[in-house]
């Protein structure tokens, strides 16, 4: 019985701290980001967290935020040149990432708002 309490723990643990994993590099320059997040045109959930990758460089980590019934982020992109972005998506509830066929171009002291950003789940 111990054994089975045992196991049931970790597997609840591990969903309630489950991670991307992703360790965001630093630059001393950045674009101002802010974007509505979708997931199969439906907003996506609090506690997502949306990643910018350049060449698989993290250089964002942004949680989801609600505002009514829609979802957002808001954060800076780090990096010193302009760059093409890949954005990918941490589903929180089911531990799984999901890449966006979008990319963006970032702007080093400029900004990028109102982005939409939606993520196709197959």
């Amino acid at each position: 019985m111990k054994k089975i309490i045992i196991l049931l723990l970790i597997a609840v643990s591990s969903l309630v701290y489950a991670d991307h994993g992703w360790e965001r590099v630093n630059y001393m320059q950045s674009t101002i980001f802010s974007a509505e997040v979708t997931v199969n045109n439906k907003p996506a959930l609090a506690d997502d967290v949306v990643g910018a990758f350049v060449n698989n460089e993290c250089r964002m980590i942004a949680k989801v935020f609600m505002v009514g019934d829609k979802a957002y982020v808001s954060s800076v992109i780090h990096g010193d040149s302009p760059e093409q972005v890949e954005f990918r998506l941490w589903l929180h509830q089911k531990d799984s990432i999901v890449v966006s066929p979008q990319k963006v171009a970032t702007t080093p002291g400029g900004s990028l708002l109102h982005f939409s950003l939606n993520f196709v789940m197959k």
